[in-house]
């Protein structure tokens, strides 16, 4: 298991071509580490990408929150996602609600509605949900009991970490057998 973030200071039309910048610089980065290798990163529709190196394949998981990009490799599944508060402070309390209505579990809106709809509680469901959603290889859709029913497959495990001074959270969605790092 690996990882690689860096801050992409992109502009607006590099951004449309992040996921090639950022493929290119997480190539860079393992061959400052092992020159002798060689290294591949692969992309299917609607679908995980994969981080090939030599013989060997892994999972791999990438999120963007501008101006930053994590990237996560394993033998096995598994989803990430990078939320930055910012991100959710600019969406009014109502609109928080209504997304919170159309996206999350009953359960979880009463929550976030028990906080008040707090920024920091907002990205943090978001990003759960986000990083579910990537481990299962699946849209990120409207809330039905079909939908939750895949997120809470049994195996399936998620953490989040708060990033310093509130400024966002990351989310990780695993099986029970991947350690978190």
């Amino acid at each position: 298991m690996g990882w690689f973030a860096a801050d992409l200071q992109l502009t607006a039309e590099e951004r449309i071509h992040r996921r090639v910048t950022f493929d290119q610089l997480l190539i860079q980065f393992l061959q400052q580490r092992s020159p002798h290798r060689k290294f591949r990163v692969t992309h299917q529709p609607g679908q995980a990408a994969w981080l090939h190196l030599d013989e060997q394949t892994f999972h791999l998981a990438i999120s963007y929150a501008l101006p930053y990009a994590l990237a996560v490799w394993s033998n096995s599944p598994l989803g990430i996602d990078v939320v930055l508060t910012d991100d959710f402070e600019k969406i009014s309390i109502a609109e928080r609600v209504q997304l919170a209505q159309t996206f999350f579990s009953p359960p979880v809106n009463d929550t976030l509605k028990r906080d008040s709809y707090d920024t920091l509680a907002y990205a943090v469901a978001w990003s759960q949900l986000e990083a579910q959603c990537k481990f299962n290889q699946i849209p990120l859709s409207e809330w039905s009991p079909e939908r939750d029913k895949v997120l809470r497959a049994p195996g399936l495990a998620s953490q989040t970490f708060q990033l310093k001074a509130q400024i966002g959270c990351l989310s990780w969605a695993y099986t029970q057998s991947v350690p978190v790092p």
